[in-house]
């Protein structure tokens, strides 16, 4: 898919957002400026959860929703970009997110973890295409 604007690319979050289930992990991929955190945002914004900034020195920001959707009780950011290994991620507490099964975890700068991340995990490449435009491909496993 290319978007050709912000609020196209959110749309399209917001809509991927209706596919997703609850122990379900999202890694994102793209060089810095792609539009990872736009479309965290995008997704957070469809269960009514606002903000969505990057945790960068947190790494880990939950998000519990007030209702259960689609078996999803809480929504885990995570922001792997100060991680540079497996081990990194084990040391940080992932592996007890990833093991949440009520949750549906969206990690940007999936790449840098990409060993650590179940084989179940779906795929959000995001590249410039352009000004304004981004290309964005899915890979369901």
């Amino acid at each position: 898919m290319v978007s050709h604007a912000r609020e196209e690319t959110q749309h399209f979050f917001q809509k991927l957002a209706e596919r997703l289930k609850s122990g379900q992990v999202v890694g994102f991929r793209g060089e810095l400026g792609a539009g990872k955190t736009t479309a965290i945002q995008a997704i957070l914004a469809s269960y009514g959860i606002g903000g969505g900034e990057s945790p960068t020195f947190v790494m880990v920001r939950p998000y519990a929703l007030r209702q259960p959707v689609r078996g999803i009780s809480s929504i885990v950011h995570v922001d792997a970009y100060r991680l540079d290994n497996h081990r990194d991620a084990q040391t940080t507490g992932l592996t007890d997110v990833l093991a949440d099964r009520r949750a549906l975890v969206l990690v940007e700068w999936a790449d840098r973890i990409q060993s650590f991340l179940p084989k179940e995990t779906v795929w959000v490449d995001l590249r410039h295409a352009g000004e304004d435009n981004r290309e964005v491909e899915v890979t369901w496993p």
